[in-house]
């Protein structure tokens, strides 16, 4: 077994990328969590209420050669890192649909 200590400054500074892609996310319903794991890995946890309950979703996000993000049983390729914002706004919108039925 290996143990590394890993960079809190490369940490956080992912940490605060995603948050501020993330801002726009946030509204009535709809909050999320961060946690940068290292400075090339985070989970994202998005709950979404609405009149039939709360579903969270869990994403992880993951730098290889590229930013892949991680959600349900799909596999996203990343075209570029602000990509997050508009992968995650789709995940809200389609959830907040199942969500809000009467």
């Amino acid at each position: 077994m290996l143990v590394e200590q890993i960079n809190k400054t490369k940490q956080n500074k992912l940490f605060m990328e995603i948050d501020k892609r993330l801002s726009s996310v946030a509204r009535r319903n709809v909050s999320y969590n961060v946690m940068a794991n290292g400075p090339d890995v985070a989970s994202i946890t998005v709950r979404i209420s609405g009149r039939q309950g709360t579903i969270s979703k869990n994403l992880v996000l993951i730098y290889r050669d590229g930013w892949e993000l991680y959600y349900d049983s799909y596999k996203i390729y990343l075209d570029s890192f602000s990509d997050i914002a508009v992968v995650i706004k789709k995940i809200v919108t389609n959830t907040t649909t199942i969500v809000s039925k009467l």
